[in-house]
């Protein structure tokens, strides 16, 4: 099934949400952990996206701030089956390197699980945007990411 996923990155499947990115990018608690806002703007978009699709769906985000590093993914099944994880990273990256982490951390679930078909949706208006090839990579430290996230949709 090579390629599901990256067509429906092509065909506009993959969404960006501008109710999260208004929220705030900084992972409140602990690093990894989701603050009360973030739950509400995840639960308000979740609600969106449920009543005309099917199937199996990715969240992801990650922050960059002064106490670290923290990515996270969630995949939900149609029946509201949750399957988050989350983690720190122990390495200096930017915000969209963050956002690159999480996205290739939740599609590696997705592979890890079987999962064939998956709807993924991202607040990076950055990383949709250059994943659905509509921008450009420019920054170099991004090229790697764009690479590996295209080999990982070649499995779906």
């Amino acid at each position: 099934m090579g390629g599901i996923v990256e067509e429906g990155l092509k065909s506009n499947k993959i969404m960006s949400y501008s109710a999260i990115k208004e929220t705030t990018q900084v992972i409140q608690g602990s690093i990894g952990g989701i603050g009360k806002k973030k739950r509400e703007e995840a639960a308000m978009v979740d609600s969106r996206t449920w009543s005309g699709s099917r199937g199996w769906k990715l969240f992801f985000d990650g922050a960059a701030n002064m106490k670290g590093v923290g990515i996270g993914a969630v995949i939900i099944y149609e029946t509201r089956h949750h399957y988050p994880v989350t983690a720190q990273l122990r390495f200096y990256c930017t915000n969209n390197m963050a956002e690159c982490e999480a996205y290739i951390l939740g599609l590696r679930l997705a592979a890890d699980m079987d999962i064939q078909e998956i709807l993924v949706l991202g607040d990076s208006d950055l990383l949709v945007h250059q994943i659905q090839g509509e921008w450009e990579t420019q920054d170099l430290n991004l090229i790697p990411y764009r690479q590996c996230l295209h080999d990982l949709c070649q499995r779906f």
